[in-house]
């Protein structure tokens, strides 16, 4: 027999009846957690921290500038220069804002910068 007290917490008769709940608990969240749909890890709705919009404000601070992979690293967050490229389209996908702001330029050595619009 489960007895449920005021404070939440609940009493069983036997040993057997608490392993009981005890895993019914688990189970049920367990199941909570497979079906749970992943957040965007770009997006955190807790604190309303949106990258995208930050990258935008961080490249107007460029307006008017050529911008190398280096640098642009630092901007986007990117943990690579060689990241740089695959980064950007994902973000552009994102925010299209940043399509709009940034032209893309490529040297005859193949060395890109980016332009700030």
């Amino acid at each position: 027999m489960l007895k449920v007290h005021p404070d939440g917490s609940i009493e069983t008769s036997s040993v057997e009846e608490a392993l009981e709940l005890q895993r019914l608990i688990q189970e049920r969240e367990a199941k909570k957690q497979r079906n749970a749909k992943p957040q965007p890890t770009l997006f955190n709705p807790a604190n309303g921290h949106e990258p995208e919009s930050e990258v935008v404000q961080r490249l107007l601070a460029y307006r008017g500038e050529s911008l190398s992979s280096e640098v642009m690293k630092t901007l986007i967050d990117a943990k690579t220069v060689a990241g740089v490229g695959p980064k950007l389209y994902h973000l552009k996908n994102r925010n299209p804002r940043i399509a709009e702001i940034l032209e893309e330029k490529r040297d005859d050595n193949g060395i890109v910068t980016w332009r700030v619009r």
